[in-house]
């Protein structure tokens, strides 16, 4: 590796197949996961499940154990957000990868902190859209529970909402709303706005858009004209265009 440094660079998946031949699982697994992120990152997706499903392969090979565990979750992890971006968040395949990915940051505890909160929104926002209500729920009320215990805010927001959409889409407009107005209620211009690039969403826009249809739907029409107007000002003062068109869909519909 020392004398050849572009190669490490440049391709990962040749180090990968070498590490893989000498019998070192472990470091081919890295390489593979190296090789998978530097595709992703040229949107060739289907190229990087690929070079996960040569790593997850490797798996097998390698002692129960908490390292195995580190580099399983590292692939799922890689891997449902390849399936969202190809398959799309509604698909069986994303939401059993992203169900996976789950069960490992719950095994590794405070050594998958960072991966938890990105694995459980986009689990609960996944099992949302496939109308997975009580699953939706019990994953954002575990990650609101967490997120409140550590004062993470960002996290709260994106539990409450979820939670509130989960809520409302199970007939409990009540509950989502109050949902949905704590999420609003902690969202800060100042604070959050670089959030959109994180999540790829302005999670005020998203709150904001949802209450506008909770409220409708509990005959507040008038209420429900202003957030959806809001959101979609808060959304041009943001110039982050899936927000808008968030905010637009919500208004239109």
């Amino acid at each position: 590796e020392p004398r050849f440094p572009l190669q490490v660079e440049s391709e990962p998946e040749l180090l990968a197949f070498h590490y893989a031949g000498a019998d070192m699982p472990g470091e081919a697994i890295g390489y593979w996961l190296k090789a998978a992120g530097r595709s992703a990152s040229r949107s060739a997706y289907r190229e990087a499940l690929g070079q996960l499903g040569f790593g997850r392969a490797l798996l097998g090979a390698l002692e129960e154990d908490r390292e195995r565990s580190k580099l399983a979750l590292a692939l799922e992890v890689e891997r449902a957000f390849a399936l969202l971006a190809t398959k799309g968040m509604a698909a069986a395949d994303t939401s059993e990868a992203f169900s996976t990915a789950h069960d490992y940051c719950m095994k590794l505890g405070d050594e998958a902190k960072e991966a938890y909160v990105r694995v459980s929104w986009a689990l609960a926002a996944s099992t949302n859209i496939r109308s997975e209500w009580p699953r939706a729920q019990e994953v954002t009320r575990e990650l609101l529970s967490k997120a409140q215990r550590a004062e993470d805010v960002p996290s709260m927001m994106g539990a409450h909402r979820l939670l509130g959409f989960a809520l409302f889409n199970s007939g409990d407009c009540l509950a989502g709303r109050s949902h949905m107005e704590q999420a609003v209620g902690l969202y800060s211009y100042e604070a959050h706005h670089k959030l959109a690039a994180v999540y790829g969403q302005d999670p005020g826009v998203g709150s904001i858009a949802i209450l506008s249809w909770i409220l409708f739907a509990l005959g507040y029409p008038d209420q429900a004209r202003a957030n959806a107007r809001a959101a979609v000002e808060l959304a041009v003062r943001l110039a982050h265009s899936h927000s808008h068109a968030y905010a637009l869909y919500y208004a239109c519909v």
